[in-house]
């Protein structure tokens, strides 16, 4: 039997483009603690009935509606971007992001998102304050092997 090949949890790494002509992506040091993706699937059922017997239980199919991905991270207020991210909070307008997941033999997936949620916290005047992020998607996501 031979090993998984994993990767470490550290490496989710959240990249945003900066707009210009050809896109660079940087990653943000404020999302330092944390990170999730999610992929969710809106579907749509349908219950089809025996054409020779229809007193028979349907069958249920289920066709997808459409895809989204939503992103969850945080960590230590990084008070360089603090600006940047209050900004975006307010805006209506959505970045282009890249999100790698893994090393060599992973992937990258890359869509524009918006950022639906921007919590910086505090309170405990021994420790540095926080931030929790979600950002969702909009409009077609891709998906690539780094």
């Amino acid at each position: 039997m031979s090993d998984p090949v994993v990767f470490e949890a550290d490496y989710i790494i959240v990249k945003f483009g900066d707009g210009e002509l050809v896109e660079q992506f940087e990653h943000d040091c404020m999302i330092n603690l944390s990170r999730s993706v999610s992929i969710t699937k809106s579907m749509v059922e349908e219950t089809l009935y025996d054409c020779t017997d229809p007193t028979k239980p349907g069958t249920i199919y289920r066709l997808v509606d459409s895809v989204s991905l939503e992103v969850t991270g945080s960590g230590k207020t990084h008070t360089a971007s603090l600006l940047t991210w209050l900004n975006w909070s307010l805006s209506s307008a959505s970045k282009n992001v890249a999100i790698e997941l893994g090393k060599t033999g992973g992937a990258v997936i890359r869509t524009a998102m918006h950022l639906s949620q921007f919590q910086p916290a505090g309170g405990d005047p021994k420790k540095y304050a926080e931030a929790a992020i979600t950002l969702q998607s909009t409009g077609p996501i891709t998906v690539a092997a780094l």
